[in-house]
């Protein structure tokens, strides 16, 4: 027996996971995992090792790495039609499917940049804010690397040395995640949690290992952690070489008060917070409080970046308690 068997087997319905028993988080070498690599200054970029040229050449400015967003889109695995200017508006967008067969409304997400304005859209929503606004040079857009790739669910790491940007994203990115678990429970140090879903039942559950551990202060494994919100491996991303995790959320929920679809959230090993759709950031990195995120065991550990992370995925309110060695999240609908 595997990963999240239920202690109380009253029924096969009552099994938790099932289907999630022989999986794994995916990664790059993987089967559906896609990587790409920029270099600044270079008009070439590889995606899965293929080398693709480009009319325009990556940059840094203001401290940020900015990539055209046509190539950046390719380098998603997304068409030349998913890529789009509208010259009336001045307004760039990047159109990445989820299912499929295209359809109308929540088949993909979706992202539109400015030239010259500090801000940006996901799903339709204008609360992305950039520290370094996206620009036409050469005749083509250029946005910050990280916005776009948060936004529509990669990973993107900058080496200093190479001075490259190397892209993990998924081949085919995972459908959004439906709110099934209103509360977890999780002790440290020990391999059980308990798990209140939406509808109210409450479900005892041996993990294989503690999702939570007494490792500089409460720190939790961010896939166990994660997986017992219902969200499976395949709805998460990890590099455990670069030092990366990213993880789908739900797209919004009908109960939100926020009515705000977040559907990507990425963490990165040494900074201490997460990295939302919106180029937002929970918790700041001058919070003297919080410790780095870190990699150990081939696992991802992180601390309370992890543990609120799943208000932020479905957009809900959220409440959480380290109470006799126990952490709590409630999620208020």
């Amino acid at each position: 027996m595997r990963k999240f068997l239920t202690l109380f087997l009253a029924a096969a319905t009552l099994l938790l996971f099932p289907a999630l028993a022989f999986a794994k988080v995916p990664g790059p070498g993987d089967p559906g995992v896609r990587v790409a690599k920029f270099w600044i200054g270079q008009k070439f970029y590889e995606a899965n090792g293929t080398k693709q040229t480009m009319d325009v050449a990556p940059y840094v400015k203001n401290g940020r790495t900015l990539l055209p967003i046509r190539y950046a889109g390719y380098a998603l695995g997304l068409r030349a039609e998913d890529v789009d200017w509208n010259s009336a508006k001045r307004e760039a967008a990047l159109m990445r499917w989820w299912t499929n067969t295209p359809g109308y409304d929540k088949k993909y997400d979706y992202v539109v940049f400015t030239p010259g304005q500090a801000k940006f859209s996901v799903n339709g929503w204008p609360y992305g804010k950039l520290d370094q606004p996206a620009e036409v040079v050469g005749g083509r857009v250029f946005v910050p690397m990280r916005a776009v790739c948060t936004a529509l669910g990669a990973l993107a790491f900058w080496d200093s040395k190479e001075r490259s940007v190397t892209v993990v994203t998924w081949e085919k990115p995972p459908e959004p995640v439906p709110l099934t678990v209103k509360e977890v429970a999780v002790p440290r140090d020990k391999a059980e949690a308990t798990v209140t879903y939406v509808g109210g039942r409450k479900v005892e559950v041996a993990t294989e290992k503690p999702a939570a551990v007494s490792v500089q202060g409460f720190k939790l494994d961010a896939a166990e952690y994660l997986k017992l919100w219902g969200i499976p491996e395949s709805a998460m991303l990890f590099d455990p070489v670069r030092g990366g995790f990213i993880v789908r959320g739900g797209a919004g929920h009908a109960a939100s008060s926020i009515k705000c679809e977040a559907p990507y959230v990425a963490f990165y090993a040494g900074e201490k917070g997460w990295w939302g759709a919106f180029f937002d950031r929970w918790p700041p990195e001058d919070d003297k409080d919080i410790d780095p995120m870190f990699i150990k065991d081939g696992m991802f550990w992180s601390g309370n970046a992890v543990g609120k992370v799943p208000g932020y995925l479905w957009g809900l309110a959220e409440d959480g308690s380290d109470l006799n060695g126990v952490l709590t999240l409630r999620l208020k609908t």
